[in-house]
């Protein structure tokens, strides 16, 4: 069955300025004002939200030549949250045609850094791969364009071939982590003022206190995410963009809950993609909005009814309610909402309210991967090492992000007579799980010109840096530098425990 379509001397119009105004610009038709059936874009529950008056205006300026044949992988948006919903839904066919097309054309909006960003970390996430991805961002002409069939379309469930295509590329099984936590909390304490249901701080610590690690997408990479979502057998959701995770798997296991801070009669859109990938899944949307200036995406939201939600969380989790601590949670919440906007006089009110709500007691290190290095060897001399050192992690004991994976940046420096075998030199990241190899070659002159200064060594050592990311489910490894087949010495040793 043929799933694109073959486009000569196309349109592409730009998404520069779409998103955030009902109607979208972006998209592709023929050239040939009589074919009007040749026309793509932005579309939601089966209606067009194509801007066809922003279109015509365009067909009045020159369109800029892009010669070629080019396959059309669709806009790119700057949210996560949009990009996942309505932008992958081509990139099926990117091994179909890869090898009979000049490239892909992407439209990205006005902030085209970090949309195409998004681009390559999803194709690199499904193991996709084309020689050239070009991103389009002026009314264009295509000599000849390849337009694939979207999988899915904003407010539709996916198309089976799709979600068959999400099963080969895109499994949960693949994601699985035997090492990360079985119960998470996804959540947006780091969003409190741009969304989120007033006093789920109080949730959070009451799910932690039950064996809930609290998750917070934004420090992970995407694969580590999907990592997360796919190795826990529950997951308990705050409603926001890290739902649309699930776009991009063929269906999630384990028991969902989720919790919505708008209501789903108008951002229902979350809740059915939801009921499309999960079979275990429950929701509370029994909220109601502050008042508030700021438009409802971002706008602080409240439960209605408590006694309800209590028995919800209780039923789906297993956890009781700290009523009291809710509480003082939630108008602390609102109540520097309020200041924020300027809508309540009372910031200094508030601040002080907030400096009078204990939170504390347990493990200050609660919620933290504990990082220790201990150093084993001395840092200066002994041959064939002039001096060494590691910048990161940090000697001692410091606090690093829960279950990420462990950055290591260092420099060593050979000693003269030495140096003819630097080629045969490396620094190795050893455990009992494997190991990790870094070269002497990143450029370090801060380094040379504090230790070697002027010495006619300086310049050829200038490359002394190295560096590399351990897996986090190693828990302890060494740092160790080989050279010319001699033994290895071990510079230090690495620790890492997860603080509960």
């Amino acid at each position: 069955m043929t799933r694109s379509t073959i486009i000569d001397n196309a349109f592409l119009y730009p998404a520069t300025d779409d998103w955030g105004r009902g109607s979208f610009l972006y998209g592709v038709a023929s050239s040939d004002p009589t074919d009007a059936r040749i026309d793509f874009g932005a579309a939601q529950n089966g209606r067009s939200l194509v801007d066809h008056v922003g279109r015509r205006k365009l067909h009045g300026t020159s369109p800029h030549h892009i010669e070629g044949q080019w396959l059309y992988l669709g806009p790119a948006s700057s949210h996560f949250g949009h990009f996942l919903s309505e932008c992958i839904w081509r990139y099926w066919a990117v091994s179909q045609f890869r090898d009979s097309v000049q490239g892909a054309v992407i439209l990205p909006d006005r902030n085209t850094a970090v949309a195409m960003g998004y681009v390559s970390k999803i194709m690199s996430l499904l193991k996709l791969q084309i020689n050239n991805i070009r991103a389009v961002d002026v009314f264009s002409m295509v000599d000849r364009l390849i337009v694939p069939e979207p999988g899915k379309m904003l407010g539709e469930g996916a198309k089976p071939w799709f979600v068959e295509f999400l099963e080969r590329t895109s499994p949960p099984e693949r994601y699985f982590d035997p090492s990360l936590p079985s119960k998470i909390f996804v959540s947006r304490r780091r969003f409190k003022q741009v969304g989120r249901v007033a006093g789920f701080d109080g949730v959070a610590d009451d799910l932690a206190r039950d064996g809930y690690f609290e998750f917070q997408p934004e420090l992970y990479s995407i694969e580590r995410q999907m990592q997360f979502i796919c190795s826990a057998k529950r997951v308990v959701w705050e409603e926001g963009s890290a739902v649309h995770l699930l776009e991009l798997l063929p269906h999630a296991n384990g028991e969902h809950i989720l919790l919505m801070r708008r209501s789903t009669g108008s951002y229902g859109e979350i809740v059915r993609v939801m009921r499309e990938k999960c079979a275990s899944l429950a929701v509370w949307d029994d909220v109601e909005f502050i008042s508030s200036r700021l438009p409802s995406h971002n706008r602080m939201s409240r439960i209605r009814n408590i006694d309800a939600f209590s028995q919800f969380i209780y039923d789906n989790t297993g956890t009781f309610l700290n009523r009291d601590k809710f509480n003082l949670h939630e108008k602390v919440d609102v109540m520097l909402a309020l200041a924020k906007e300027g809508t309540d006089p009372s910031s200094v009110a508030s601040d002080i309210f907030k400096s009078q709500l204990k939170i504390g007691g347990g493990d200050p290190n609660a919620g933290y991967s504990i990082i220790s290095r201990n150093d084993k060897a001395p840092r200066r001399g002994g041959s064939p090492i002039h001096s060494w050192f590691v910048d990161t992690p940090a000697l001692g004991a410091s606090r690093g992000i829960p279950y990420a994976d462990v950055g290591v940046a260092g420099w060593l420096v050979i000693a003269d007579r030495d140096f003819e075998n630097v080629h045969d030199s490396r620094i190795v990241f050893r455990s009992r799980h494997g190991t990790v190899t870094s070269r002497l070659d990143r450029p370090r002159p801060d380094v040379i010109a504090a230790i070697l200064g002027s010495a006619v060594s300086a310049e050829r050592q200038k490359n002394c840096g190295f560096g590399g990311v351990v897996p986090a489910s190693w828990g302890q490894f060494d740092i160790c530098f080989e050279h010319a087949g001699a033994s290895p010495l071990t510079l230090c040793t690495i620790e890492v425990n997860f603080g509960r």
